[in-house]
């Protein structure tokens, strides 16, 4: 089994006491890996609210490999169950059977912008699975936007409360917004919601280090949601868009993270459209993100709640001139275990970390995000 670990520093305060670790261990699809365990009853890992779970572990999601030519990107397992890849991944300009232009985004084509990959079969680094076969791998390619590879769906419809539970990585050699020598907005995680919620992160809102990827940002408010905002900080746009992130002394990623980690993402927002919304964020089990009384009344886009999410990893370029991925070489961003709840989101352990000692909060520091 392979195991990391990685304690953090809560600014210049005490250790946090988390210990993350990979569990590679197989597990058979339809009857024992994590999201047939939240679905099954008579399991301990059972949770009624989960409205969304994927694992990866679906053989037919990886069989990219074996496009058939001529279908615009919807002849594979993945398009089948999320919809053909978008933005810098399809170029329908070209002609049919040519690169882009056809089904093969996902695999290991060189035009592939993404990889459900297999541990020790990955193409930039050996671990490449956090739990179980296989994991969802975005390429980063240089001069490569990337974009949107699928849409999930909640099961039951829209909610107004949601959980977000998800592992994560970057490979050691990934390029993050920021990175010396590089110097502008880029990077998109999955996006949720529709059009322009990128509440999971949104580095295009200018995170970079220390903050990215959890520097985050929402768009089409008609006046500014104005929360209270009592861990982290966010700022008003004055036009559309509201965008929030971390303080240093809460949350670095050289210091907290770091590239070839993994790390436990968790999300809570509860009245989501309401005037009186919350949000609270954590990585590894730490409070990073928190505010309360978020009026979300003027949303124009998604205000009677969300209903999915697009996987995305959007990369626009050095200072927003959509000139794609400033990296020389191709990296990772890699995420398996993602579990949606209506309600509370399903603990790190339950998606395969473990976790030694209590959790201790740091104390708010400087901004750091908004320049």
């Amino acid at each position: 089994m392979a195991t990391r670990a990685r304690w953090l520093l809560a600014g210049l305060v005490l250790l946090l006491g988390a210990e993350a670790a990979a569990k590679d261990t197989a597990c058979t699809y339809g009857t024992n890996c994590l999201c047939d365990r939240l679905k099954k009853t008579s399991d301990p890992l059972y949770n009624p609210n989960v409205i969304f779970c994927e694992d990866f572990e679906n053989p037919v999601l990886n069989n990219g490999d074996n496009y058939v030519r001529g279908v615009n990107g919807k002849g594979d397992g993945w398009a089948q169950k999320y919809g053909p890849p978008s933005d810098g991944c399809l170029d329908l300009s070209q002609p049919s059977g040519v690169g882009l232009r056809d089904e093969g985004a996902e695999g290991r084509q060189p035009w592939s912008c993404f990889n459900v990959v297999q541990e020790n079969a990955c193409e930039v680094e050996s671990d490449c699975v956090f739990e179980g076969t296989s994991s969802l791998a975005f390429k980063f390619k240089p001069g490569d936007t990337g974009g949107i590879v699928g849409r999930g769906a909640f099961s039951g419809g829209n909610t107004r409360d949601v959980g977000i539970t998800i592992a994560l990585k970057v490979t050691r050699n990934y390029v993050s917004p920021k990175d010396p020598g590089n110097h502008g907005p880029a990077a998109k995680m999955d996006e949720w919601g529709n059009l322009d919620q990128c509440i999971m992160g949104c580095a295009t809102y200018n995170a970079g280090n220390p903050s990215w990827p959890f520097a985050a940002g929402m768009k089409t408010f008609t006046s500014n949601p104005n929360p209270v905002v009592l861990r982290g900080q966010g700022e008003w746009d004055g036009v559309s868009g509201y965008r929030f992130g971390p303080k240093s002394a809460d949350y670095d990623f050289t210091r907290d993270w770091g590239k070839g980690n993994w790390g436990c993402l968790q999300i809570k927002w509860t009245g989501w459209g309401t005037n009186s919304a919350t949000a609270t964020y954590w990585f590894n089990g730490k409070e990073i993100l928190k505010m309360q009384n978020f009026n979300m009344t003027t949303l124009r886009d998604n205000a009677g709640g969300i209903g999915g999410f697009s996987f995305n990893s959007y990369f626009n370029g050095a200072d927003g001139t959509q000139s794609g991925y400033t990296g020389s070489t191709m990296a990772y961003r890699v995420e398996d275990n993602l579990v949606v709840t209506r309600g509370d989101p399903v603990s790190c352990q339950a998606i395969g970390f473990t976790q030694s000692g209590a959790p201790t909060l740091g104390t708010p520091g400087q901004p750091t995000l908004i320049p």
